[in-house]
């Protein structure tokens, strides 16, 4: 796994990092606020959001590992593939 993270480039390390703290860190707020409060309709938005968090990472570590992403001119763009450009914008 180390050697696998190694080979993505360093923004998007940067960024599947970033994501998979965040996500952690609302699944513990979750937790926090379960215990304390008990309340589902204020812990449950922390449960969606750091659950949807890690999945992203989780995701965009995997596309990161696989080579789905596209270095241009020293920036990264990811999941560009299929999306079209050449629609006119809609007024």
């Amino acid at each position: 796994m180390k050697n696998e993270f190694g080979r993505i480039p360093e923004a998007m390390q940067c960024q599947v990092v970033l994501r998979l703290a965040v996500g952690a860190g609302f699944l513990f707020l979750f937790l926090v606020l379960q215990i304390y409060l008990g309340d589902i309709c204020f812990s449950l938005p922390c449960l969606l959001f750091g659950s949807g968090m890690i999945v992203n990472g989780g995701l965009l570590f995997y596309n990161g590992i696989k080579g789905n992403f596209i270095l241009k001119g020293g920036l990264l763009i990811s999941s560009m593939i299929g999306v079209g450009t050449d629609k006119e914008p809609l007024y």
